[in-house]
């Protein structure tokens, strides 16, 4: 049996001093609310309590927003007002209560024991309880025990004869209209409502937009097991993050804080995969340049062909020569290249050297087949006129030897005029300074006169264009034998 003794004197000085209880409603998108009554500061009056274990309850107030949650958190700190007979004791524990259907009362969680007093204190604890929860206080068995308490209309304190385990549940024996010096500090368990985009690359680096409720006090967010790679607090409703790099897959987006993790679901689903990605061209050629000037710009385009964004890290040039190649912009390097977006990359070409040079551009992306290069080739050729002068040497077994005093181009046509019938087909090669080799080709009818004949003479046009020259032509008659 729960053993009730009023001290008269003590209940008459609370009524007459009775307060109304000032209940503390959580302002929409709270983070924390109060439970019971605001921390106190002193015992407002006393009431005798169980001799035997019990769980005494509150279980109405003047305004019910004070009893219980308006979600799902988790209690951070809770105190209450108590002595045993003017002195402190142990063994206290914060007890939370949920309703059954029968009306009965149900244990959920209890808190550590805990030493109480008539003195303020706080007391730490981790307690989940859900919204309609209400909290109470355990008193152990033991000596009488006063809890402050104070008389308010509305308010209702119910005595459970019993401590109730937790999953297990008992009908209140005797109530109070009192308000119990106890309350406790809930934070809220953070809600996510969506994430927008619902999807990104496997490299992670996509600014995804976290929307919900009590997010204010949240201390991580994650893609499935992994972190994000960071995160930002925009409101109570909004958060920031980026994502990490992950597989692909399906992951859910999960907000954690003080008040716990909130529950996974579909609206919280963030699609991972890879896409098809590739620059414009697989080279560039800028041609010949003069030592120590820049060429025209020329652009390298990567688009975005699939429908996951594509994260790009670092775009470099490598190679022997990479130092006649300029980067004049870049706005791809550390970029997300959205679906069916793209961006582009301009470079130079400056030569430091003479002869051919040669350099790749490097994309790293996470796109199929990446990362992605990108050959750069050029020239560079003296700053002086090149000579375009030649000289045709031995035609033997159709092939013809041309001294030139620079580096470029040899090439050879029919020369026989407009409406001659041709003998030469058009050929050509490079090389020089020095002899270059011209291999000609016959026409069939040139091969038909050769067959019937010992040899046949063909006129031959034959042009030299030096790199960076002007082109110097010469007609002459060549003797081609069998």
């Amino acid at each position: 049996m729960v053993a009730l003794r009023m001290r008269a004197g003590t209940l008459i000085a609370a009524i007459v001093s009775a307060v109304v209880v000032a209940a503390w409603a959580a302002p929409a998108g709270a983070e924390r609310v109060t439970l019971g009554l605001p921390a106190p500061t002193e015992a407002k009056s006393g009431f005798g309590a169980c001799k035997a274990e019990c769980t005494v309850l509150q279980t109405a107030l003047p305004n019910p927003n004070a009893l219980t949650p308006p979600a799902a958190g988790r209690i951070v700190e809770w105190w209450a007002l108590a002595s045993a007979v003017g002195k402190p004791f142990s063994g206290a524990r914060l007890r939370v209560m949920a309703t059954t259907a029968e009306g009965n009362f149900e244990g959920v969680g209890t808190s550590e024991p805990e030493t109480l007093g008539f003195a303020q204190v706080v007391y730490p604890t981790g307690l989940p309880i859900e919204r309609n929860d209400l909290i109470g206080l355990t008193i152990p068995a033991g000596e009488e025990v006063i809890l402050a308490a104070q008389a308010s209309e509305g308010s209702v304190m119910k005595f459970i004869p019993s401590a109730v385990a937790d999953h297990t549940s008992a009908s209140a024996e005797k109530e109070l209209v009192l308000a119990l010096e106890l309350g406790a500090t809930v934070a809220l368990t953070p809600v996510v409502s969506s994430v927008s985009p619902t999807s990104g690359g496997i490299g992670g680096g996509t600014k995804v937009v976290v929307k919900g409720n009590h997010l204010t006090e949240s201390t991580e967010v994650r893609f499935g097991s992994t972190p994000a790679a960071s995160f930002t607090v925009d409101s109570n409703t909004q958060i920031t993050a980026v994502a990490p790099p992950l597989p692909a897959g399906t992951v859910d987006v999960t907000v954690s804080g003080a008040g716990g993790t909130d529950a996974i679901s579909s609206v919280d689903h963030y699609t991972v995969g890879r896409s098809n990605g590739s620059p414009s061209t697989s080279s560039l050629a800028f041609g010949t340049q003069r030592l120590g000037t820049s060429s025209a710009t020329k652009k390298v385009v990567f688009t975005n062909h699939g429908s996951f964004p594509i994260s790009i890290g670092a775009v470099s040039l490598e190679g022997a020569a990479a130092g006649d190649f300029t980067r004049l912009s870049d706005a791809c390097a550390g970029m997300i290249v959205p679906a069916s977006g793209s961006c582009a990359i301009v470079l130079s070409f400056t030569p430091t050297a003479l002869g051919p040079r040669l350099a790749r551009l490097t994309i790293g992306d996470d796109a199929s087949g990446g990362p992605h290069r990108v050959t750069l080739t050029g020239e560079g050729v003296s700053g002086l006129v090149p000579s375009n002068a030649f000289s045709i040497g031995r035609l033997s077994h159709l092939r013809l030897a041309v001294k030139v005093a620079s580096h470029g181009t040899v090439r050879v046509v029919d020369g026989g005029g407009r409406h001659a019938r041709k003998l030469l087909r058009f050929v050509s090669a490079s090389g020089g300074p020095g002899t270059v080799i011209v291999r000609l080709r016959l026409t069939t009818l040139a091969k038909r006169r050769l067959h019937h004949r010992h040899s046949i003479r063909v006129k031959a046009r034959i042009t030299f264009a030096p790199v960076g020259g002007t082109p110097a032509t010469r007609v002459v008659t060549l003797r081609v034998r069998r």
